[in-house]
């Protein structure tokens, strides 16, 4: 005697979930180097609001060079 598999059909929606939708932008923007004190990083214009709202910084500055100088903000003062 056989045994029979149950027949699943593709067109069948199954029960499995669907992964959650990634934002491409922020996670290109965890690829880029991390901050550190007296680093230099170069970030696309494209991907700084991500950037700087991943590692919560807020620009303080311009220096000679194109060189934006950012600040981290505590987690309790970044919305305020």
């Amino acid at each position: 005697m056989t045994t029979r598999r149950a027949f699943r059909s593709q067109w069948v929606p199954h029960d499995e979930p669907k992964p959650e939708p990634t934002d491409s932008r922020m996670t290109r923007a965890r690829k880029l180097p991390r901050f550190g004190p007296g680093i230099v990083i170069t970030v696309p214009l494209s991907l700084l609001p991500e950037y700087l709202e991943l590692y919560q910084l807020k620009p303080n500055g311009v220096k000679p060079g194109r060189i934006l100088l950012v600040k981290r903000v505590p987690k309790d003062q970044a919305h305020g």
